[in-house]
């Protein structure tokens, strides 16, 4: 396959637009809100305190609720979430939620604002439509690069998989409700549901669907996790379709948008935001060895033009 084009720095002039989309203000927009009185503010529906005096904030950092870390894509967000907030203005203090729940959930009770301030998950029209979502990828659209599990017996059988109608001979496995559920179907690729990762991996191992679609790093993750259950990354193929790992917030709490945005470009201007990105993906990026595989393209209807001009602008393009 051909080159790709060289993939600029994150800290280049020009490489984000500028300011927020309408949905995410830009942070020198939103108003100056009253100092907290508590030592700790829980931001729900209530407005987030960006102009408190610093001596207050020393003493009382804003708690900021968001999940606790249950698999290996809470620990990445999380750790850009901690980021985020070491650039932006303020002091924070993160309070994981300590029940143990699925991605939906997780969404759902951040729309409620009772439990979550913050949650991340892959963006999809209704999610953007439902949540207000702060647009600058998490994961530099890496989402949308697919490298399959399978059966240790089974993986020579994708060597004869030359485009998406050879894919169609196959089931894949996936999420009842995750967005690439919806995409891998509206490409014509059959799909068997799961209720999450783990009875995923479960049913794969005794051969419920023949392969399981994860990100590049969560591939090599899980294989090392489930190599009990004598499942293996397959070595021939990949799927790419445009995607976006984003933090998402109450749609009531643009001040909390605003900050995050804040602190993710100012991470971005600083270089910080790039040396992440790099030590979380760099060494499952050559593991994957995508440039050897078969790359096989799918279209994203759950994808807003919005997020589609946020990508371009961030999109991380590996060597083919």
């Amino acid at each position: 396959m051909s080159a790709a084009a060289r993939v600029p720095s994150l800290g280049e002039p020009g490489l984000l637009p500028a300011g927020g989309d309408r949905r995410c203000p830009d942070p020198a927009a939103v108003p100056a809100l009253p100092p907290p009185r508590r030592r700790a503010l829980q931001l729900g529906m209530g407005a987030l305190a960006l102009t408190a005096c610093p001596a207050i904030l020393a003493q009382a950092p804003t708690v900021l609720r968001c999940p606790r870390i249950d698999n290996d894509i809470d620990q990445i967000c999380t750790d850009m979430l901690r980021l985020a907030l070491k650039y932006a203005p303020g002091v924070y203090q993160l309070q994981p939620w300590p029940v143990r729940v699925e991605r939906s959930r997780a969404l759902y009770e951040l729309g409620r604002g009772q439990y979550l301030d913050v949650a991340w998950a892959v963006t999809s029209r209704a999610r953007e439509s439902a949540l207000l979502p702060v647009r600058i990828p998490l994961d530099r659209g890496l989402s949308g690069w697919r490298i399959a599990l399978v059966a240790r017996a089974n993986a020579q059988r994708f060597a004869a998989v030359r485009q998406l109608t050879d894919l169609a001979g196959f089931k894949a496995g996936l999420g009842l409700d995750w967005v690439e559920t919806e995409v891998l179907r509206a490409n014509g690729l059959p799909v068997v549901a799961g209720s999450n990762t783990a009875s995923l991996a479960s049913m794969l191992a005794v051969g419920r669907f023949d392969y399981y679609p994860r990100p590049l790093r969560q591939a090599w993750v899980e294989a090392d996790q489930y190599a009990r259950l004598g499942l293996v990354v397959e070595p021939y193929v990949a799927l790419h379709f445009p995607s976006a790992l984003y933090f998402f917030v109450n749609n009531a709490n643009a001040a909390l948008a605003a900050v995050l945005e804040q602190g993710l470009r100012a991470a971005i201007a600083d270089g910080a935001f790039e040396r992440l990105f790099q030590q979380q993906n760099s060494p499952y990026l050559q593991r994957a060895a995508l440039a050897q595989r078969r790359i096989l393209r799918l279209d994203n209807p759950a994808l807003t033009e919005q997020t589609l001009q946020a990508l371009r602008a961030l999109w991380y393009l590996p060597p083919l």
